[in-house]
């Protein structure tokens, strides 16, 4: 069984077909071999992952390095292309956004002190990536109390931005030409 983290009660197609080519590629590689995929929440392929109920998982870097430490999952076998409108992403990154009226957020100095909208503390794409850079360009990254840890999907982050309750999002890079394609985000409304 092929285990993979989707967007939550958000899932859409692309997740589906994604985990469903790369297990039909698994199957038709391994030949006799069986290759069910399975849609998870992060809560949900916590628990299969730690529970040995997976054969494989597709995860992130900063949830792998979690697996290895606390049950001592193998090294990794392949690594997953990530492609937007027919173009590869070479890297996984993040992007901060804030409604296109906020002028007074311009540069990632603006966001001192500002309420962060973010899935959670281990994501790579929605936190570790703009907090790195952060660091790297001698800015403090949002304190605790600046955090609102809103989960997965990640547009709970963006009805967060929408409704007031943050300043900023931090999301996947990618993310916002998704929501774009989605119809949940007008183009021009998010900078």
């Amino acid at each position: 069984t092929l285990g993979s983290c989707a967007g939550g009660a958000e899932r859409d197609e692309h997740d589906t077909l994604r985990a469903r080519a790369l297990a039909a590629h698994l199957q038709s590689v391994l030949g006799d071999v069986q290759v069910e995929a399975r849609l998870y929440d992060d809560a949900g392929l916590r628990r299969a992952v730690e529970a040995g109920q997976l054969g494989i998982v597709v995860t992130t870097p900063p949830d792998y390095l979690g697996y290895v430490h606390r049950i001592g999952l193998g090294p990794p076998l392949l690594a997953v292309e990530m492609r937007i409108g027919g173009h590869s992403l070479p890297v996984i990154g993040g992007v901060v956004l804030a409604l296109a009226s906020r002028e007074d957020l311009g540069t990632s100095a603006d966001i001192e002190g500002r309420r962060v909208a973010i899935a959670s503390l281990n994501s790579l794409g929605a936190y570790q990536a703009q907090a790195h850079e952060m660091l790297q360009h001698g800015l403090q990254p949002p304190r605790a109390e600046q955090l609102v840890v809103t989960g997965l999907p990640q547009s709970r982050g963006l009805e967060a931005l929408r409704a007031g309750r943050v300043d900023v999002l931090f999301a996947t890079s990618g993310m916002l030409e998704r929501w774009e394609v989605q119809g949940l985000v007008a183009p021009g409304e998010l900078r």
